[in-house]
């Protein structure tokens, strides 16, 4: 099955068990559709995702590096181990890999661990995605709006890039090669973060 990301295209943050199948069919709201509403079982995820939205693409942008360059100095990360994209509209989304973190444990209070770990990277955090069926766009999927594609990119092009070069980029949907999470290793400081906030 191949998916058609020439359109809006979003996916849950979370992975989830059956049970929100389970939900979905048998909770109505009051005009008798099924609804996930008020759902709010274990989930878990592999990435950790943080989405930076501004009206001001600069300023979306400045977050972003800002970000990076922390992630870089205080926390020892080497960036090729992130996976940064342009949303395609009003900003980025900076994917880190879970193994990073040292993993995390399936858990109904994920969602809430995501937040405020993002919320010691940066008080320009669209927080909204820490939500038990919280969604996030496709990467490569085109945004309605502007026409663009939420491209990925390597943290060195979000850290040297200017606004209108990424946007130049987004006009067509990329492929940019990371390193598999099999690779990877938990990053001490990360670990300790992701422990402070358990």
């Amino acid at each position: 099955y191949k998916l058609d990301l020439s359109h809006q295209v979003f996916h849950s943050y979370y992975r989830h068990s059956p049970e929100i199948l389970e939900f979905y069919n048998t909770t109505k709201n009051e005009k008798g559709s099924k609804t996930l509403s008020g759902y709010n079982g274990e989930v878990w995820s592999e990435l950790f995702i943080m989405d930076i939205d501004s009206d001001n693409l600069e300023e979306a942008l400045k977050t972003a590096r800002n970000i990076l360059l922390n992630l870089e100095t205080t926390y020892e990360v080497d960036l090729r181990h992130i996976r940064p994209n342009f949303s395609g509209s009003k900003g980025f989304h900076i994917r880190i890999p879970a193994i990073l973190f040292g993993g995390f444990e399936p858990s109904v209070s994920l969602p809430h661990l995501h937040r405020k770990i993002a919320e010691k990277f940066s008080d320009s955090i669209d927080a909204s995605i820490y939500r038990t069926t919280g969604l996030i766009r496709y990467v490569n999927s085109r945004n309605a709006k502007t026409g663009l594609h939420a491209i990925p990119l390597e943290s060195s092009e979000v850290l040297t890039l200017s606004i209108e070069e990424i946007k130049a980029l987004a006009k067509e949907q990329r492929k940019v090669e990371y390193l598999s999470s099999d690779e990877l290793e938990p990053i001490e400081s990360l670990v300790a973060l992701k422990d402070k906030h358990t």
